[in-house]
């Protein structure tokens, strides 16, 4: 399904400051439960617990408010843990969804317009007039013979365009 990292920090207990898994088993379990890999990583940042999916941060608390060793129907932060892990899941599901679609629809839109192309001959796309200029499809004139200068477009600081005749 998808990948979660969980970061967690060291906090006290009696006086003796480590990294404890003890305060997240019921978030481990039940992330394991729903089909998710974990990754458990420890930081040094005193009583911090962070969830990441994707490269982003979705959730951050103090690890001191996840109760010991308790499962997840139980413990409230746990639980609100897991449906932000939920609802940031199905947001990036439905990202991916909408960029698989743009895709297809750009893909189809190229291979018709390849279709479309191939279809026509310079014959279909230009007809002579009577007096001797090759007009397009589209409203421009086309002239015979006739020379164009390329066009350059420098970008300037404050984003306006300034458009330079450039001779061949």
């Amino acid at each position: 399904m998808s990948s979660v990292i969980i970061r967690y920090g060291p906090y006290s207990v009696y006086g003796v400051v480590r990294h404890r898994s003890q305060k997240i088993y019921g978030l481990l379990a039940h992330l394991d439960s729903l089909g998710y890999e974990v990754d458990l990583i420890e930081i040094n940042e005193y009583n911090r617990l962070t969830i990441e999916m994707c490269n982003r941060e979705i959730f951050r608390c103090d690890i001191r408010n996840l109760l010991f060793n308790v499962p997840f129907d139980d413990d409230q932060v746990c639980q609100r843990a897991i449906k932000v892990i939920e609802e940031a899941n199905n947001r990036m599901r439905n990202i991916q969804q909408i960029n698989t679609q743009n895709v297809d629809i750009n893909a189809s839109k190229f291979i018709d317009v390849i279709t479309t192309q191939e279809a026509q001959s310079d014959k279909d796309i230009y007809k002579e007039s009577p007096d001797n200029m090759k007009r397009s499809s589209s409203r421009c004139k086309l002239y015979q013979n006739q020379r164009v200068s390329k066009v350059k477009i420098v970008e300037t600081k404050n984003e306006q365009f300034n458009f330079h005749n450039v001779n061949l």
